[in-house]
């Protein structure tokens, strides 16, 4: 699930005829997950120009794929100013899921799904499990589906498997 946050960039201007003025920013760094994109709303002059996106207007979606700060150029006439803000992108947890025994399994059988994840995480499957790892007996082909979030950044992921059931044979 992508989240867009929204940064407001307000650029303030006094500028009259060519006099030289000075643009300030008002905002706060933000910190998104991995994947997510952020809108940039700038404001106070007529003409906007981003770094390092060369994206052109007061509002720009970015999708930054590390760390990153951008800074937008601002004109009204010949007053001309910049400002910058920080994003910090915050990785996905990692994660994996193995399936012991087999994806596909005779009707009454059992499969245990495990996630893996490569950092310290809470995990939530469909079937209402918290554990890493799950026991299934299903009936009927059936997608099991596991989302592991880290609490120290929120930043989630989910996966899901199928496991397919053969009605041809029967575990006794």
């Amino acid at each position: 699930m992508k989240k867009i946050a929204i940064i407001l960039i307000v650029l303030v201007s006094a500028c009259t005829g060519n006099a030289q003025c000075t643009l300030t920013l008002t905002t706060n760094n933000y910190v998104i997950c991995s994947g997510s994109s952020i809108s940039l709303s700038a404001s106070g002059a007529t003409s906007y120009s981003w770094i390092p996106t060369s994206q052109t207007g007061n509002n720009v979606v970015v999708t930054p794929t590390a760390n990153i700060t951008y800074t937008v150029l601002g004109s009204t006439g010949a007053c001309t100013g910049s400002a910058t803000c920080n994003v910090f992108v915050n990785p996905l947890p990692g994660l994996s899921v193995t399936v012991i025994n087999n994806d596909t399994i005779c009707a009454g059988a059992t499969v245990t799904l495990t996630a893996n994840a490569s950092s310290p995480v809470s995990y939530n499957w469909n079937n209402g499990s918290t554990f890493p790892s799950t026991i299934l007996s299903p009936t009927v082909n059936t997608w099991y589906s596991v989302s592991a979030t880290n609490p120290s950044t929120g930043c989630s992921e989910s996966l899901a498997s199928l496991i397919v059931v053969d009605t041809t044979c029967l575990v006794l």
